[in-house]
């Protein structure tokens, strides 16, 4: 599993983020982007089932 955590990059998670929000403008915000098109491209398409961090 530590092998696998090296492989995430920073950006991954900026995109998970995005994804993660629910309106489209506060994920352009997030992201830094000035045309929402440059936003629909990274934010991810498909949604998992959102789950708690663990303790």
């Amino acid at each position: 599993m530590a092998e696998k955590l090296r492989t995430i990059q920073f950006r991954d998670l900026r995109a998970k983020a995005a994804t993660d929000i629910e309106a489209p403008e506060k994920a352009q915000k997030l992201l830094g982007h000035t045309k929402r098109d440059m936003t629909e491209h990274y934010v991810r398409k498909r949604r998992g089932e959102k789950v708690q961090p663990v303790k």
